[in-house]
């Protein structure tokens, strides 16, 4: 009996622990084959990140970061696209293991890593992080990967994957004009027909050419902000296109202190793979982009660029505004700090928000002919204490010579004549300018003081 006893406990432990050698210990080291991988697979930050290296599809690439950025030093030397390389680096802080595929690395033939599909090698205050990507796992169920350092073969998301999987067109940066656009001190567009000039002077920009005058600097500066943030579909790298080759074509220059930017835009066709041609003098290489919105822009007529503000005024400057619709006619009036509309008190900071609104607004356009004076529509007067003019707007009947649209929300798009005092031509507005405008000061009086 002591005899089967003791066999039965040995039995036992023999079960006991093949389980636990089966089951328990393999659990416990993925366990912490996980916890490992979830600390360790990558916690470098972007700012520590100092040259990365990628090998997809045979192609070897290698990036440094410098004073001015991320740049692609092989196989070509370009500016590279941060937002792409802090994408990349995203991804694989946020990374975490789906499952430890196997503890034996002699196993890396098996899942693609002996020859991976993709290898890739992250620089670090003189460490280096390196990964290797298999191929997928069957069904998708994600990619294999092994990190240097780390024993053992791993299944992770398709997103790391995805992330690594990088071409010369993913990796360079996809604007294809270069410029620093805060140094800009004039821009010239050169068209068929005219030539547009406009200079930065320290109070805003100026119209030269073809009428003189100031600009608008919103309208300016997004005109700026559109050829700064152009992106190619494709880049001809080592070439220059032939004017030949293109029956449109529009120049544009921009002076800086020390230098001059010359920028070609070729007109190329309508198909999905044409589009817009795109060379800056100086770059080895020219680029297609099917933006042809940007072409529209090119040949927007002078008054899109001219000044079209319909009020500039200091708020200290203004005692009474009244705002007259048709028959109705609305009143402020101020005394000392104080503003009241009927006798009743007003809220001093709307009033005061009320008026830097007006500051923003801009003319719908500018029309130096067929102008009709007929009966005012809508008036709009801001006067000092004196009871003189600090700014006026006058709107008259309905321009239908000129082409109106359809707003989904607010319906047709009606255009009126006006005069501002803040403006020396004559200019249009909508019929949405001018409502929004009478609501805002219907809305100002309605409102209890605070």
């Amino acid at each position: 009996m002591r005899f089967k006893g003791a066999l039965v406990l040995f039995v036992l432990s023999l079960l006991i622990g093949g389980v636990y050698f089966l089951y328990i210990l393999p659990a416990q080291k993925e366990a912490e084959r996980k916890r490992q991988l979830k600390e360790r697979i990558f916690t470098v930050s972007a700012d520590e990140i100092d040259y990365i290296r990628l090998i997809n599809r045979g192609q070897d690439y290698r990036l440094e970061k410098t004073a001015n950025g991320w740049m692609l030093v092989k196989p070509k030397r370009l500016i590279a696209d941060q937002k792409i390389i802090s994408k990349i680096i995203e991804v694989l802080n946020k990374e975490r293991i789906i499952k430890v595929v196997a503890t034996d690395l002699k196993r890396m033939d098996e899942f693609g890593l002996t020859s991976p599909v993709i290898y890739a090698a992250f620089g670090h205050r003189g460490g280096l992080e390196e990964f290797f990507i298999g191929r997928p796992a069957p069904a998708k169920a994600g990619a294999y990967l092994y990190k240097k350092g780390l024993d053992g073969i791993f299944l992770v998301s398709l997103d790391v994957a995805g992330a690594l999987n990088q071409t010369l067109y993913g990796l360079r940066k996809k604007e294809p004009f270069v410029f620093d656009e805060t140094a800009i001190k004039k821009i010239v567009i050169e068209r068929k027909d005219d030539r547009l000039e406009m200079v930065r002077k320290e109070n805003g920009w100026f119209m030269l050419s073809p009428v003189k005058g100031r600009c608008s600097d919103k309208a300016v500066w997004r005109f700026i902000e559109e050829m700064k943030t152009l992106r190619a579909d494709e880049f001809y790298d080592g070439k220059k296109p032939k004017p030949s080759d293109y029956d449109k074509s529009v120049r544009i220059k921009l002076f800086f202190d020390d230098k001059t930017e010359v920028m070609d835009v070729y007109f190329w066709g309508t198909e999905y793979n044409k589009g817009l041609v795109l060379y800056q003098h100086g770059l080895d290489y020219f680029a297609r982009t099917n933006q042809r919105d940007f072409w529209n822009s090119l040949h927007e007529s002078a008054w899109t660029f001219r000044y079209k503000n319909l009020f500039d005024v200091n708020p200290e400057d203004v005692y009474a505004i009244t705002g007259r619709m048709g028959e109705e006619t609305i009143t402020l009036k101020r005394k000392g700090n104080r503003w009241f509309s009927s006798g009743r008190k007003l809220s001093e900071d709307r009033v005061y928000a009320f008026i830097q609104m007006l500051n923003g607004i801009e003319a719908y356009g500018i029309t130096e002919k067929d102008f009709i004076k007929t009966e005012k529509y809508f008036s709009l007067l801001l006067k000092d204490r004196n009871g003189k003019d600090v700014a006026s707007l006058y709107v008259y009947g309905e321009a239908k010579i000129y082409s109106t649209s359809f707003d989904l929300e607010r319906g047709d798009i009606k255009v009126f004549y006006a005069e501002s005092s803040n403006l020396t031509d004559k200019c249009l507005v909508t019929n949405f300018q001018v409502e929004d405008l009478y609501k805002s000061l219907k809305k100002l009086v309605a409102e209890e003081s605070e």
